[in-house]
């Protein structure tokens, strides 16, 4: 059981961008071990935390614009770095060996251009990741695209090949395929919120299936859009898919307000596994306009948690995030509505969030603190904490050296041994390089 504490760190000040070349060469080589030693750990570590770095960071990069982790794996996104083409975002591995944890991939695409935003969606299964470019000029410009890989080896001895790329078989220009997926054994799904099928950018999403794994071929079998999607609805903006349920957001659905937001859920047919049946649509219990309810979402087995960035607390617009239990196939309950201990107005609570287990981290990239408007907080809650089935705080994480919009919290991931966050903007290696923190967990309550 965790004890409820706010983490911080104390890390030396902040280098200026106007540094020297030595100066900060040193710094690095003191706190951060480099790459090329294979004895070294390439993870700056505290009492609790671990600092994930990437061995070529540079400024701008956006390093943590999204995390993705499965077992000892984790995969970090970094929308501008340098792939094929400059700024055309690329995505680290770590596996965490005997050694610690290690970079041990790079993934680009191979056909990347700059300002794909490859890397700004990673979905992991087994020795699959899946990496969406939502801004790829494939069927027109910034039609989207999706890319998937497979690793060969073990540790420092892995490699990852390419072996597809998946585009809608009628997305078009400005449909922003891939800006959300998810991957569940030899299924993809993929969002394109700004596609036009129904109404002007009314969304939809895509579901792919794996049919020859020797040739690695996957083929769009599905095109989903639910009858109630109407003009700028955005629906597949977040989605998530746990076994044979899949959750799809529309954070611009208008039921209870323009803009309040809703979230749709699918149970995939038991005679046609190809085929997905719209089973209910959830919005918040005291949903108002402009929450934007379906901004975030996660599932696991049958709990379901969904951020609304703009809901109300005591205070306008602090953000929420709403806990689901699924209590028959076609019955999902509203158990919880989770607030920030401390809420702050547009601190964005919920932007992101991530549910694992009796776990529940929530991202607010721009809660402020006693220096600066906008660095950043996450909240670690957990399962019956305060009473049977209550979902109650256990941990707030800050920045270690907060900076202004640092976007500490923009994405959260959890898994079955860390938390993850991401802070896009954070500025410690270079001006809004970014960086992402891995906080292991207490096992007494994992899944």
């Amino acid at each position: 059981m965790f004890n409820h504490k706010t983490i911080k760190f104390s890390y030396s000040k902040k280098f200026s961008i106007l540094t020297t070349t030595l100066v900060l060469f040193l710094f690095l080589i003191l706190t951060v071990a480099k790459f090329s030693n294979a004895d070294q750990v390439y993870a700056q570590s505290t009492d609790d935390l671990l600092t994930l770095i990437a061995d070529d960071l540079e400024a701008e990069d956006w390093l943590g614009i999204n995390i993705a982790t499965e077992g000892k794996m984790v995969a970090i996104g970094a929308r501008y770095g340098d792939g094929v083409s400059e700024n055309s975002g690329v995505v680290y591995i770590f596996e965490k060996t005997r050694h610690g944890w290690i970079q041990t991939g790079k993934l680009m695409a191979n056909d990347g251009e700059p300002n794909d935003n490859f890397g700004e969606a990673i979905a992991i299964n087994g020795n699959t990741i899946v990496i969406g470019s939502r801004l790829n000029n494939e069927n027109g410009v910034d039609s989207g695209g999706v890319y998937v890989f497979e690793k060969t080896g073990r540790g420092r001895q892995a490699s990852w090949e390419q072996v597809a790329k998946l585009v809608g078989d009628d997305t078009e220009s400005g449909d922003h395929f891939g800006v959300a997926i998810d991957i569940e054994e030899d299924t993809i799904i993929a969002g394109a919120p700004l596609h036009d099928g129904r109404a002007f950018e009314a969304g939809a999403i895509y579901v792919f299936r794996l049919v020859d794994t020797n040739t690695h071929n996957w083929q769009q079998v599905s095109k989903i859009i639910p009858d109630s999607v109407g003009y700028l609805d955005k629906f597949g903006r977040k989605l998530s898919i746990d076994g044979t349920t899949l959750v799809v957001t529309a954070y611009r659905d208008d039921d209870l307000g323009s803009n309040s937001g809703a979230v749709y859920i699918f149970e995939q047919d038991a005679n046609d596994n190809e085929s997905w049946n719209a089973i209910t649509k959830l919005t918040a219990s005291d949903g108002e306009a402009d929450d934007s309810f379906g901004i975030s979402v996660d599932l696991d087995r049958t709990t379901l948690v969904v951020g609304a960035r703009y809901a109300d607390s005591d205070i306008v617009d602090t953000g929420a995030a709403y806990v689901y239990r699924q209590t028959s196939t076609t019955s999902w309950e509203e158990v919880a509505k989770l607030v920030a201990p401390e809420p702050a107005s547009n601190a964005s609570f919920g932007w992101d969030t991530a549910v694992y287990g009796n776990h529940i981290l929530v991202g607010a990239p721009d809660h402020p603190n006693a220096d600066f408007t906008k660095t950043g907080a996450v909240y670690l809650y957990h399962r019956d904490e305060g009473g049977a089935d209550k979902w109650g705080l256990v941990n707030t994480f800050t920045s270690p050296n907060p900076g202004y919009w640092d976007g500490f919290g923009f994405e959260v991931e959890i898994g079955q041994y860390n938390a993850l966050i991401g802070s896009l903007k954070d500025d410690d290696i270079a001006t809004d390089a970014g960086m992402a923190y891995l906080y292991p967990l207490d096992h007494s309550g994992s899944r």
